[in-house]
């Protein structure tokens, strides 16, 4: 069990609209990996140590970079490729450990399909998404049996228009995929 002190809330996610503050930690892992949540995430990057935490990334990835939490006003920020995106998810589903299995569970069930997994059937893919402003980005591997496709979609936009027409393009990629998988 740990305890999310009040002062610690950020906006986005669950843990800003409920009241408990005391969470088994597999739940402070599920919340930030199937509905985004940023205190959820914020809270584990200072249960690690934000120091420890940014030198394992630059350590183990090419192209990540924690310089911030998460929406924390500053002009440092974050950053990930979609190659190093797909690296990380791919390293958690192949992770047997009951850390992986947590990880997997949330992945299957994350709680915005909006994107790469709009038009697919529930039950065919591990997921995770991000948005912010002007950016929408999902990470997904969507399967058929044995078979899959990793995907990852990074997007940044200027306007609603071109917000629709992005959202519009996942869909459509996320779509095209599964029909492939399950091309007879």
């Amino acid at each position: 069990m740990v305890h999310v002190p009040e002062d610690k809330i950020v906006e986005c996610g669950m843990l800003c609209h409920l009241a408990q503050r005391d969470w088994m930690m597999r739940d402070i892992l599920d919340l930030m990996l199937s509905d985004s949540d940023n205190t959820a995430t914020n809270f584990l990057i200072d249960f690690i140590g934000f120091a420890k935490m940014a030198a394992w990334f630059e350590a183990e990835f090419a192209h990540i970079h924690l310089g911030r939490y998460l929406m924390e006003v500053t002009d440092r920020e974050n950053y990930l490729s979609a190659e190093t995106a797909l690296e990380l998810l791919e390293r958690l589903l192949a992770d047997p450990s009951p850390f992986g299995q947590v990880c997997r569970k949330a992945l299957f069930y994350q709680e915005s399909v909006n994107k790469l997994l709009q038009d697919l059937p529930e039950g065919c893919s591990y997921s995770k998404t991000g948005e912010l402003e002007d950016t929408e980005h999902d990470a997904a591997r969507i399967f058929a049996g044995d078979s899959y496709y990793d995907i990852c979609f990074m997007s940044h936009y200027t306007g609603l228009e071109e917000r629709e027409q992005i959202l519009l393009a996942q869909n459509a990629v996320g779509k095209l995929a599964y029909q492939d998988l399950t091309w007879k």
